[in-house]
């Protein structure tokens, strides 16, 4: 696997957006509260203020390393989103998760 500044880069601004779509989302419903609507973005927020911190500790491990073997990513901060009917969880761990596996979580 190449793990570039771009892949890093590319997987943060899409997660943002699914975060992001996930909010419009639950906001437009018609049948939610101005207090669930509230929660959800602080939750947006809170998710975001996550994102950017994991994505900046990983550029700097990118820009302290010249070269990546694949397995030298396994030990990095990452997250994800798990989408539920209340919003969603953003799963926060100390391990690269491959994509393969995520789609199974999903």
């Amino acid at each position: 696997m190449n793990f570039s500044k771009t892949v890093v880069i590319e997987y943060f601004e899409n997660l943002n957006n699914q975060i992001d779509i996930l909010a419009e989302e639950y906001l437009i419903r018609p049948n939610s509260s101005q207090i669930e609507k509230n929660n959800v973005e602080t939750l947006r927020k809170k998710f975001l203020n996550e994102t950017k911190k994991i994505f900046e500790l990983n550029l700097n491990k990118i820009k302290s390393k010249k070269e990546f073997s694949e397995y030298d990513i396994y030990d990095w901060p990452f997250c994800f989103l798990l989408p539920d009917e209340n919003f969603g969880v953003l799963v926060l761990t100390n391990v690269y998760v491959n994509p393969n596996i995520l789609s199974y979580l999903e």
